[in-house]
């Protein structure tokens, strides 16, 4: 049975606006998205926003990593049943809980566009693709799990095909960092699932 993922409200300190691409940076937020996806600030505290689509909002503008995205398409992705001016007013709560968990120039946009500020947070997903598979001083391991597995996102069928797709993307690599993108290892390094976790076990 997928896990039960309650959001909550927790509104971390706000994070400085002089953001950069470099991620050494203090003020890069922290986005977990295999497994229940997790939302950590800068000092490492998990931050919890109030709205499942809320958060799925900000999956999708991250993961995506667009240059900007249309209001429309985006209001049709997680608000698909509502009459596009209702859909889009929701899209714009949305958005205003994303300013308010990770700055407010974070997110920017017009009448009809949105655009993410990427600099702003970094994902699991890059470290899986780069091989950082391990846990940091400052981040956990990468779990073994699927994308977003057990985040349900009930009335919006349009982001759960597209957690599928995700899903088939990013397989988690079953090898060690260096063959995370073979599917046969270049070493007898093996890698095992530990309460989700990943437990490596170098023999090379």
């Amino acid at each position: 049975m997928p896990h039960e993922f309650e959001p909550r409200l927790t509104v971390p300190q706000q994070a400085s606006d002089d953001l950069t691409t470099d991620r050494s940076v203090a003020g890069t937020y922290y986005l977990k998205c295999m497994g229940l996806p997790e939302l950590r600030t800068p000092d490492g505290r998990v931050a919890r926003m109030r709205g499942r689509k809320h958060l799925a909002l900000l999956i999708y503008l991250a993961v995506e990593r667009r240059a900007h995205y249309s209001r429309d398409e985006l209001a049709h992705l997680l608000w698909a049943g509502a009459p596009m001016a209702e859909a889009r007013h929701s899209l714009a709560t949305g958005a205003s809980a994303i300013r308010r968990a990770l700055g407010p120039t974070a997110l920017e946009g017009s009448r009809d566009v949105l655009r993410l500020r990427h600099s702003v947070i970094r994902l699991d997903l890059e470290r899986l693709e780069t091989g950082e598979l391990l846990a940091t001083p400052e981040l956990p391991a990468i779990e073994v799990e699927r994308f977003l597995h057990g985040f349900e996102v009930r009335e919006a069928q349009e982001f759960m095909l597209w957690r599928d797709r995700q899903h088939a993307r990013w397989l988690p690599p079953l090898a060690c960092g260096n063959c995370s993108r073979s599917s046969t290892p270049c070493c007898g390094t093996t890698v095992t699932g530990t309460h989700n976790t990943l437990d490596i076990r170098d023999s090379c």
